[in-house]
Parts: structure tokens; C-alpha cells; sequence
């Protein structure tokens, strides 16, 4: 994009050229190192004016441009910064740290240093993700900022008077790159027409900022690598109207991640969790419920039912809200050790456990608020608890991590409902655990999405009575496993089927 300014010291005007996409501009702002985003009023056509006492002659200038489909732009094609959870926490980069727009989506923590007129005392620091870019100003007269080799951020005003007043203008700050934490799935937004399409990653966790991404249609088969077309938006002239779209996503650490089937049709925008498995200890605390033999573990938040029907037994454990992510966590294998008590500690005892209950929190004022957020907690079956200590300990500090569930046989499906609506309990899920997304096909018709009701029970309302059932399950780290005709025609309410293959270990 391109823009031509005409005017003089009291008014001027900018044209947008060169406009990919919808191409008719809607709304046009402009900002200097030192004011926040100034509206542009429309002169005719494509030039937009701003007059008035602002002073603009000499200074860097970015700009904010909204077109038709309500497409909002800055440098990394992020758009609406609060529809896609960025919100106010956010910079433009200068040249050296902006690096052609592969920095786009990389975290940083940001602290005010060695300026005690203007960094706020205590302040702390703020942490900001990259999402535009501050464009140099070779005028030897004004505001060198962000000119390279400098390095500079140019932050929104909440985030700026974080550390200082507005009216220090500019700060030193010491800066650091993070991980990026991120609520939710990877998103992608999809644009283009029938020769070609664009996707733009958004909420990336991890590294944040992505340096390769692949396309994958569900006809054609092959991985499609596309290339970046600015900022945070990549294209591919691969003809994929009509397929559902897989993603191979690459960050700057180097780290992939696989998307099956995140997008069915073409679908505009749409979000695909995926929860990577942590290896590393943390820390924790345990109790237990029930009795020796399982009573009050069975029939819980997961909806699994009995558990020793279902394979998982006494080892087994309710999380709290913290770990249970509102059902997302039912099905993932824990290992637990008691630590840094030698009163109750047994020595060297170690357990293998899987979520398959909910321990939720109590906001009555007592000592037990074991469960209450931000508290990391697993509520053991009491015959896992004392492998670990004894009983009479009560609570017991534990370190945990994930680990890769090892099961026997096919993944299951147990399906209840009526004529108008099924729903499916998965279980005996192997390898990562957690089950993110489940499609259903009867030998009558195409893929049909189904949703989490809760927990691990997933509903769909289409008619699917008299037709053989075959399942699509995503896994939390982006696998995909199709299972052919788990379910004959004469399938049954009630009734559990087992799936012929599972997810490695």
C-alpha cells in the first residue's frame, strides 16, 4: 500500500493506493511518534484530509486504513486488534525490530529504566505483542526513533503511561522477548477469491511469530507451502474452494504445529485449540475422595461413566479449575510425585493418573480452598493418594507433568440419545489424551462437526438412525484419526463401539 500526501503546513492530504482486498477505503486515521490515532475526515473519492492546529510536517507518520469489509490495517494484517484478543496491549516496532515483518506476533516485557523524572516508581513492567510497524523518519530535524539501527517500540497509550506519564514523550526502557500466552487455538482469517487466498495466523502462543506456514486441501492431498505476503499474511495461488483446510504452522523457536481440518468449505474464520504437552515438572498439591474401592469417583464431570467399565479404574483424578479447563483437560495422563514433605512422603513413590473428574472450588471462607483458581490441584481416588502418603496427611505438596496416555485396543464411543439427537462419550483416547474436536459421517452423508456438550460427551442433532457411523477425532496436539465404520447400521442407544486404531504413545 501507498499513500500520496499534497498539502501544506496547516492542512494535508493522503490517498491510499494500491489497496489489496476489498480496495475502497472506509475509514482512514494517521499518528505521529507523539499523538494518539487522528481520524481523517473523506475530501471526494480515495483523498482524505486532516486540518486544523495539527502539527504533522516533519514527523514519521503511520497510518490506520479500514476498508470495506471492515478490514482494519496495520503492518503485521492483524486487523481489529480487540476482536482478535491483542486489544490495548500492543507496539509498532521500529526497523531493526520489526525485520521486514517477521517479528509480527513475537511478545516482549517491557520495563521504564534510568529515568527517574519520568518512569513511574514500582511500575513494573507490561507486556506487549508486535503488531505494527513504526516506519522511520530520515528528516535529520525531527524524531530519529525509529530509524535504524535504533531500537524502538512506539506503544499504545494505556500500555506507554503503564510506565510513565503521557507527557514524557519518550522513555529508555529495557526490553526482553517472552512466550506468548495466548487463550484458546491458533486462528486463521481467510481471504481471497477462487485463483487465489491468503491466511493470516492470529493468537499464536509460544514464539508467537510464525516464519513458515503450509495449506493443505482436503482433495488435493499434498502440503502447500505458502509465502508471506506481508507482515503476518501468507497466500498460495492453489485453487482450494469447496476443501476443508489443514495448516502446518512453523514459529521462529522452530517448533510445528499440525491443524487438521480447521477450516470445512472455506469457512471465513473459525478457532482450533490445540493443548501442546507440557514434559516439564510443576508444581501442585493432592488430596483425595472416596473411599478404597472408587466410591464417588465414578459418574463424573468428564462423563465417562463407570470407570472401571471403561478401563481407567482407581487411577484416575478430579482437577481443578485451573487444570480441568472447563472439561477441555478430561482424558490427559498425569504423572505425580509427593515431594518436600519427608512427614508423609512415601519414598520414591510415583503415580500414573487420568483426568476424569471435576474438583470445583469453594468460595466459602475456610481452610480448604484447594480448588479454587488460580490453585493447581488434583482431588486423587483414594488408592492412588496412598501410594503417595498416607491417608491421615490429608494434603500433600506434589509436583506433576504431563504424559502420553498408554491404553489397550481402539479408541470407544458410547452413544445415547433418541432418533433427533446423538450424543457420543469418547474414551480410551491414547497418546496426548484430550480429544479436541469430533466429527461424525453416517453412510448417508458428508463429515457433520459435533459439539462439546461437556466435558467429553459431543452432540450432534442431525438424523443419523439406520446409517453405519464413522468418526473423526482430533487430538490436543493437532493430530487426526479417521475411523472407518466404527458403528454397523443397526447401531443401538446405549450401546459403545470401538474404533479400529488409537493415537500413538
Amino acid at each position: 500500500m501507498r499513500f500520496q500526501l499534497k498539502g501544506n503546513p496547516n492542512w494535508f492530504t493522503a490517498t491510499a493506493l494500491n489497496v489489496a482486498g476489498a480496495g475502497d477505503v472506509t475509514a482512514m486515521s494517521v499518528k505521529t511518534p507523539t499523538s494518539n490515532w487522528l481520524p481523517m475526515t473523506r475530501n471526494w473519492g480515495q483523498v482524505w484530509q486532516i486540518g486544523g492546529a495539527v502539527p504533522l510536517v516533519g514527523q514519521g507518520l503511520s497510518f490506520q486504513v479500514t476498508t470495506s469489509d471492515q478490514r482494519t490495517l496495520g503492518a503485521c494484517g492483524y486487523g481489529d486488534l480487540f476482536q482478535q484478543g491483542y486489544g490495548f496491549e500492543t507496539a509498532a516496532l521500529s526497523t531493526a525490530l520489526f525485520n521486514k515483518g517477521q517479528t509480527c506476533g513475537a511478545c516482549f516485557e517491557i520495563m521504564c529504566v534510568n529515568d527517574p523524572q519520568w518512569c513511574i516508581p514500582n511500575a513494573g513492567t507490561i507486556r506487549i505483542t508486535a503488531t505494527n510497524f513504526c516506519p522511520p523518519n530520515y528528516d535529520p530535524h525531527f524524531y530519529p526513533w525509529c530509524n535504524p539501527p535504533r531500537k524502538h517500540f512506539d506503544l499504545s497509550m494505556p500500555m506507554f503511561t503503564k510506565l510513565a506519564p503521557f507527557k514524557a514523550g519518550i522513555i529508555p526502557v529495557k526490553f526482553r522477548r517472552v512466550p506468548c500466552a495466548k487463550r484458546g487455538g491458533i486462528k486463521f482469517e481467510i481471504k481471497g477469491n477462487p485463483h487465489w487466498i491468503t491466511a493470516t495466523p492470529i493468537n499464536v502462543g509460544g514464539a508467537g511469530d510464525v516464519t513458515a506456514l503450509a495449506v493443505k486441501g482436503s482433495k488435493s492431498g499434498q502440503w502447500v507451502p505458502m509465502s508471506r505476503n506481508w507482515g503476518q499474511v501468507w497466500q498460495t495461488s492453489a485453487n482450494l474452494v469447496g476443501q476443508s483446510l489443514s495448516f502446518h504452522v512453523t514459529t521462529s523457536d522452530r517448533k510445528m504445529v499440525v491443524l487438521y481440518n480447521v477450516l470445512f468449505g472455506l469457512v471465513v474464520f473459525i478457532t482450533l485449540s490445540v493443548q501442546a504437552m507440557s514434559r516439564d515438572w510443576q508444581h501442585a498439591s493432592a488430596t483425595f475422595y472416596g473411599d478404597m474401592q472408587g466410591g464417588e469417583t465414578m459418574q463424573g464431570a468428564c462423563g465417562y461413566g463407570d470407570l472401571f467399565q471403561q478401563g481407567y479404574g482407581l487411577e484416575t483424578a478430579a482437577l481443578s479449575t485451573q487444570l480441568f479447563n472447563d472439561g477441555h483437560s478430561c482424558g490427559a495422563c498425569f504423572e505425580i510425585m509427593c515431594v518436600n514433605d519427608p512427614q508423609w512422603c512415601k519414598a520414591n513413590a510415583v503415580i500414573k493418573v487420568t483426568a476424569t473428574n471435576f474438583c470445583p472450588p469453594n468460595w466459602v471462607p475456610a481452610p480448604d480452598h484447594w480448588c479454587n483458581p488460580p490453585r493447581k490441584h488434583f482431588d486423587l481416588s483414594m488408592a492412588m493418594f496412598t501410594k503417595l502418603a498416607e491417608s491421615r496427611a490429608g494434603i500433600i505438596p506434589v509436583q506433576y507433568r504431563r504424559i502420553p496416555c498408554v491404553r489397550q485396543g481402539g479408541i470407544k464411543f458410547e452413544l445415547k440419545g433418541n432418533p433427533y439427537w446423538t450424543t457420543v462419550v469418547v474414551y480410551n483416547v491414547a497418546g496426548n489424551g484430550i480429544v479436541n474436536h469430533v466429527a461424525i459421517k453416517g453412510s448417508n452423508s458428508g463429515w457433520i462437526p459435533m459439539k462439546r456438550i461437556w466435558g467429553e460427551v459431543w452432540q450432534t442433532n442431525v438424523q443419523l438412525v439406520g446409517e453405519s457411523l464413522s468418526f473423526r477425532v482430533s487430538a490436543g496436539e493437532g493430530d487426526v484419526l479417521w475411523l472407518e465404520n466404527v458403528a454397523p447400521a443397526n447401531w443401538q442407544f446405549g450401546q459403545t463401539y470401538e474404533g479400529h486404531g488409537n493415537f500413538r504413545t
